[in-house]
């Protein structure tokens, strides 16, 4: 049993080490799941942009030039005529009111649709676009938090130069930081200083008698341990899963060592052996100060940049470019309802009674004549703005006849919201920003806790 291991267990960590780089999950700021946006200035010609798409192969986008009325009745049917002598009027203000959602909220950029299976051509597209001196810009756009690699590398360097085992702890701290690396978030970051702070315990009591017992009786290391993968579940099932996998690659590098150094000390003829049992071990000393001390200090830079980076977004709106997507509803962008309204006014505009008094009648009830056998027959036709009326709507936007909003706004599903959101900030839940400060506090407080608990003793003696 104990070969298996010893076989299983360093191919085990090179496979997790292996999943770990291939499941790499990036920061993005897709705006849209069926869609990417592309945006150009808005004096930009229009021509030449489509120009440049034709040149890249892209198909099916979306763009202002060419959209069309948006619904599925013929030029010269009697409720298009209606549509055309009153326009102007508000309640078909609609369709001109749908034209927000192809530029941002400063209107100083003109914004193209393009789907999914045509966005591995957007960056030849952005290429061919600068070329011609044209600036533009993707929702997909997001800059990698470079500054967070650098506090992380910092932390690992500092615990290495406090570790009792450089060695083993320094290839035991590789697997969080690429774990980091594959998963740049900031909640990550701080998970991974979590797992680092496990590992330098390790090796602080490696090789000692009863280490792993002693290390299972250090309560405040299980709750480093749950809140590690906690805050690394927060960013989303498939990094909290990378999370559990870290675990795993961790625990296969301790036995892999383990059995590498016991085969190494069987060839030698003296094996020097520490006295001390791992019960008598200060896990309170200034090395472990440090240790928690330049932690503490990188997880409250961590989230100092955060906050920051955040606070910037916020504070600069109107210097980024804020673009539509399914977010809280704005004003100036038309939603469903608006259209369900559009659509209601247009129907039934031509077979509203004159003598009513209402705008818009939410039932409309009108003749219609049939001719059979020489006979003239009149039954009653009745129109109901209601859900049901919404639905066959909704329904009919994939039977329009050209590449209209109203499919991208439907790919967002029945409960889409039109609003703004920066294209160049990844949203972090508010779950996470809790479990980051935690993290903070709870490092604060052991480590105060050893301060105490030290100069307590001093005293005592």
């Amino acid at each position: 049993m104990k070969l298996f291991f010893k076989v299983a267990a360093p191919v085990i960590f090179l496979l997790s080490i292996l999943l770990i780089f291939s499941s790499r999950t990036m920061p993005q700021g897709k705006l849209w799941e069926e869609y990417s946006v592309l945006y150009v200035p808005a004096k930009t010609s229009d021509s030449l942009v489509i120009q440049v798409f034709n040149e890249c192969g892209i198909k099916n986008y979306v763009s202002l030039s060419n959209q069309y009325l948006p619904v599925s009745l013929t030029p010269s049917s009697l409720e298009i005529s209606m549509f055309n002598l009153n326009k102007d009027d508000s309640a078909y203000s609609y369709y001109k009111n749908r034209e927000a959602y192809f530029f941002d909220k400063s209107k100083n950029f003109r914004l193209y649709y393009i789907p999914k299976s045509q966005q591995e051509k957007i960056p030849q597209c952005t290429y061919l676009l600068e070329q011609n001196n044209i600036s533009c810009g993707t929702d997909s756009q997001t800059s990698y938090p470079y500054i967070i690699l650098i506090i992380l590398c910092i932390a690992v360097l500092c615990l290495i130069l406090f570790a009792k085992r450089k060695i083993l702890f320094a290839f035991s701290a590789a697997a969080p930081f690429l774990f980091f690396v594959y998963n740049p978030f900031f909640p990550v970051a701080l998970s991974s200083v979590l797992i680092l702070l496990i590992c330098f315990y390790i090796a602080k009591l490696w090789n000692r008698e009863g280490c792993f017992i002693t290390l299972t009786h250090q309560y405040h290391l299980f709750t480093l341990l749950v809140l590690a993968f906690v805050t690394a579940f927060s960013c989303g099932f498939k990094v909290g899963i990378m999370s559990l996998l870290l675990l795993v690659s961790e625990a296969s590098y301790f036995y892999t060592y383990y059995s590498i150094e016991s085969f190494l000390r069987n060839k030698r003829l003296f094996v020097p052996v520490l006295i001390k049992p791992a019960r008598l071990i200060s896990l309170k000393d200034n090395k472990i100060k440090y240790s928690f001390l330049s932690l503490s200090a990188c997880s409250i830079f961590v989230v100092a940049v955060f906050f920051l980076s955040s606070a910037s977004s916020v504070s600069s709106n109107f210097s980024k470019v804020l673009l539509p997507s399914n977010s809280s509803a704005d004003e100036k962008l038309v939603q469903f309802e608006d259209y369900y309204n559009w659509m209601w006014n247009i129907k039934s505009y031509p077979y509203r009674s004159l003598n009513s008094q209402n705008d818009r009648n939410d039932i409309i009830e009108f003749p219609t004549y049939s001719e059979d056998n020489g006979k003239i027959y009149e039954s009653k036709q009745i129109m109901v703005y209601n859900q049901s009326f919404k639905d066959s709507v909704y329904e009919q936007i994939d039977a329009l006849p050209f590449n209209a909003i109203e499919k991208v706004l439907k790919s967002e599903g029945k409960d889409f919201s039109g609003g703004y959101k920066s294209s160049d900030t990844h949203q972090t839940s508010l779950f996470s920003i809790i479990l980051m400060i935690i993290c903070i506090f709870v490092l604060l407080f052991i480590y105060f806790f050893i301060i105490i608990d030290t100069r307590n003793k001093r005293i005592r003696a």
